[in-house]
């Protein structure tokens, strides 16, 4: 077989973007590319004694055989001490249905956990406009692909 005719599969580097939320004095890490990327930069990012479950939770989790034989496209991670890691092992910018509505998912889960951190319970007929601004906000800036940093 000609070398040229083969298709060249290239791995793309990993990037990531913390979202803060001065409302709520948290924030949503979202990170693109690789379990074993991804493994490396939480382990220098989230190094605090009171994060080891966030990294505990990533290494039992995070392989590319459970993310691409399970079928799942996404993950949100959490921490008792409030830390999330939405983390997407591939995201084109080129706005996919797909893949947006997988990150948008994830940036929900995010949302429910930190308002849920925050002592905030959710009740439809109440505060749900808290649940959906934080959601919006954080989809809006996910999806800025230069706010991005490479790993």
């Amino acid at each position: 077989m000609d070398m040229s005719s083969k298709k060249k599969v290239e791995k793309k580097k990993a990037v990531y973007q913390y979202i803060h939320c001065d409302v709520y004095k948290h924030g949503v890490s979202v990170f693109i590319g690789d379990c074993e990327s991804l493994r490396k930069w939480a382990k220098k990012f989230y190094n605090e004694p009171q994060e080891k479950d966030l990294i505990q939770s990533i290494e039992e989790h995070c392989t590319d055989e459970n993310y691409f034989e399970n079928d799942v496209a996404a993950r949100c991670y959490d921490s008792d001490s409030g830390q999330y890691i939405v983390h997407l092992p591939s995201f084109s910018f080129s706005y996919n249905p797909i893949e947006i509505s997988n990150l948008s998912h994830e940036l929900l889960h995010a949302t429910f956990l930190m308002l849920d951190f925050i002592g905030m319970e959710y009740r439809y007929q109440g505060n749900n406009e808290a649940y959906t601004y934080l959601h919006e906000y954080l989809l809006k800036h996910a999806l800025i692909e230069k706010d991005y940093k490479k790993v």
